[in-house]
């Protein structure tokens, strides 16, 4: 005796019970794996977001010393000079430049030195008798020693010197060395105008 309906005539085209739980656990596994990969992703662009970040004021920073010794000003009236002391836990510079401040340029007297707590720190102060208040731009952190040497002139024999103050007058270039755990920093920076 035959049947009326042949065995292939009894499935209706639907999925049976294990076939829709194989293909519920395939889908659950490729989401995870989805979901790892784009955390993977994203934890990247952070630290990569951060590393340029940190670059980028790294180098403003230095940007910022090189404007600021190159446009330094030296002249008897007013009295603007230039103090380059040796002392701990680090050098302090005294100088006076032309920063912007508020978009605007002025004169100012230029602080940098060491903290205690290592931050090597640049104060820009109104010149006597301004108005204004005074900045404080933080240069680098986690610096365990900061030393400076300035050169008088240029040429072959030129010497290097740990200390230089006048009130007229400033050094050709200085040399600005930054060190922390991880190594050491050297900014050979040119000054501008001399007197």
């Amino acid at each position: 005796m035959t049947s009326r309906h042949p065995r292939s005539a009894r499935r209706r085209g639907g999925f049976t019970l294990v076939e829709l739980m194989v293909s519920l656990a395939v889908s659950g596994i490729v989401i995870l794996l989805a979901r790892e990969i784009l955390a993977s992703v994203t934890d990247g662009a952070d630290r990569t977001m951060t590393a340029s970040r940190e670059t980028d004021r790294r180098f403003n920073r230095r940007d910022w010393l090189l404007r600021a010794f190159g446009s330094a000003e030296f002249s008897s009236t007013p009295q603007r000079g230039f103090a380059g002391l040796r002392g701990s836990p680090g050098a302090r510079i005294q100088f006076t430049t032309l920063a912007r401040v508020d978009s605007v340029p002025e004169y100012r007297l230029v602080t940098i030195s060491l903290s205690p707590q290592g931050q090597l720190r640049a104060r820009l102060d109104p010149e006597t008798g301004d108005r204004g208040q005074s900045a404080t731009l933080d240069l680098a952190d986690s610096v365990t020693t900061f030393s400076a040497d300035h050169l008088i002139e240029y040429g072959s024999n030129s010497k290097w010197v740990s200390e230089w103050v006048s009130p007229v007058s400033g050094p050709v270039a200085a040399r600005l060395r930054i060190s922390r755990q991880s190594g050491t920093d050297t900014l050979l920076l040119r000054i501008g105008t001399r007197g």
